[in-house]
């Protein structure tokens, strides 16, 4: 079974800094996955996914699904933390070449909302959202 490792924890947090956490999946002390998330202070029910990645090994076998749990219920602690709610998470991924990203993000609760065709070079990004509310 995975160990998950959080840098830097979320009760540790300053709350006048924008917040950013790397959750980091291990087995038998090998890194296998990583999540990456934002936080502002600001504006801490919206979160935003910076990365999600799975070693090539591993893919397929749950581990970022563990990863994605684990963020929502790191964020969701973080805008506790600030005594309001999760309301939203983002994250901006590739069009082209993130097909098996589309499927694995409508499993965990996002929906498509915007293709941007000028922000990256020769394909677009597509914004998903996760709303809590």
């Amino acid at each position: 079974m995975p160990r998950l490792s959080v840098d830097p924890p979320v009760r540790t947090s300053v709350a006048t800094a924008t917040f950013l956490q790397t959750i980091t999946a291990s087995d038998k002390g090998k890194p296998v996955g990583r999540a990456v998330w934002a936080s502002s202070p600001t504006q801490p029910g919206a979160v935003q996914i910076v990365a999600l990645e799975v070693h090539p090994d591993r893919a397929r076998q749950g581990m970022g699904s563990l990863l994605m749990t684990r963020l929502f219920d790191e964020a969701n602690q973080r805008a506790r933390n600030f005594n309001t709610p999760l309301r939203r998470i983002w994250i901006v991924i590739e069009q082209k070449t993130q097909i098996v990203s589309r499927g694995f993000l409508t499993r965990h609760g996002f929906h498509h909302v915007k293709t941007l065709d000028a922000l990256l070079k020769d394909e677009a990004a597509m914004v998903y959202v996760k709303s809590f509310d």
